[in-house]
């Protein structure tokens, strides 16, 4: 692994049923970079983000997370060290503020035991006073302090977006898998997530890995590529090297028969 990798995967597969989902994928993603994973539909996208992540576990194949193998790790094992995650469907607490569901998260990361929350002692008045104040200034950071004490089952659906990648943060995570942020968005709000990405890269010190069917966004934020197409790689590089690809041009477009 290079000194920079900070996620590893080797000849990854999982099958279902005799189906091949992912074959034989093989990724790196280094620290600080916007890497775009994308596809057509089916193409094992979210997958393979259920594989990294321990949702599922793969067929065969390794996943190394800054040097750590984590096939085999339950999903909050993985989580605690250092992945975080939102969702094709979101997944929010609706029934609670986004300031409690960006808490929520928050305190896993917490220090004090349950006799100590049961007591309320010194210990846990100042775990809960400083994950309180992480909440509050996640939630300043990404814009969305207005709606702070609002159910997130009631805001608009880009701020929901917004909360949950926030609530993702709030693991603080060395890497940040992004499923499909931009879905349901007009071109304005996509341009404005864009640059919301780039920010929580810089600001946040994190990578990211992102999936999204909108070309012109994935061209914008993504120092690198990578195209699946019915589970295998058909392509890896920058922008201009993808849109130029004649075998990505085809999983996109279909051939012509009569060529």
């Amino acid at each position: 692994m290079t000194d920079n990798c900070i996620l590893k995967i080797n000849d990854l597969n999982k099958t279902f049923g005799g189906l091949a989902a992912v074959s034989d994928v093989c990724l790196n993603v280094n620290e600080g970079e916007i890497y775009g994973l994308i596809g057509p539909n089916g193409a094992g996208k979210t997958t393979i983000f259920n594989l990294i992540t321990g949702i599922i576990e793969p067929t065969n194949g390794s996943i190394s997370f800054c040097g750590e193998e984590l096939v085999g790790l339950k999903p909050h094992e993985i989580a605690i060290k250092g992945i975080g995650r939102t969702f094709q469907n979101i997944k929010l607490f609706g029934n609670l503020t986004v300031f409690d569901n960006i808490l929520t998260v928050a305190q896993a990361g917490s220090n004090y035991s349950l006799i100590d929350g049961f007591l309320r002692n010194k210990k846990c008045r100042r775990w809960e006073k400083e994950l309180s104040q992480m909440s509050y200034d996640i939630i300043d950071r990404m814009g969305i302090s207005k709606y702070s004490e609002i159910l997130t089952s009631n805001l608009p659906y880009g701020v929901q977006r917004r909360v949950e990648i926030a609530r993702a943060l709030a693991l603080k995570p060395k890497l940040l898998l992004l499923d499909e942020p931009a879905a349901g968005m007009n071109e304005d709000e996509s341009y404005e997530l864009s640059n919301l990405i780039k920010v929580i890269r810089d600001e946040f010190n994190v990578s990211i890995i992102v999936i999204d069917h909108h070309m012109d966004f994935i061209m914008d934020i993504c120092n690198k590529i990578t195209v699946l197409n019915f589970g295998k790689i058909i392509a890896t590089g920058n922008g201009e090297e993808i849109q130029n690809n004649t075998a990505v041009v085809e999983a996109y477009l279909g051939v012509d028969e009569d060529d």
